[in-house]
């Protein structure tokens, strides 16, 4: 994964990232694994906090836009990326 930075989206802290063919920005909250195409699943069964861009078992622990980190956590270990 490439961490390219961090914004603020209506007052909500977001990283903008890069995994594989994927690019886009992550939420505190998210997790890893495939998300599926809105427009054919029912939306009362679809996680929309999965995502593709981080690996599967890792989630966004939080997001410091004033000191531009990212800190991810799989399990009881957390690497924080750092701009």
């Amino acid at each position: 994964m490439i961490f390219n930075g961090v914004i603020r989206s209506g007052g909500t802290p977001e990283a903008l990232v890069q995994f594989g063919a994927e690019s886009g920005t992550l939420r505190v909250g998210q997790r890893g694994g495939s998300t599926t195409d809105y427009r054919t699943t029912d939306y009362r069964t679809t996680d929309y906090r999965t995502t593709p861009l981080l690996p599967a078992g890792w989630s966004v622990a939080s997001i410091d836009v004033q000191n531009g980190r990212l800190t991810l956590r799989q399990g009881k270990q957390a690497v924080t990326a750092e701009l």
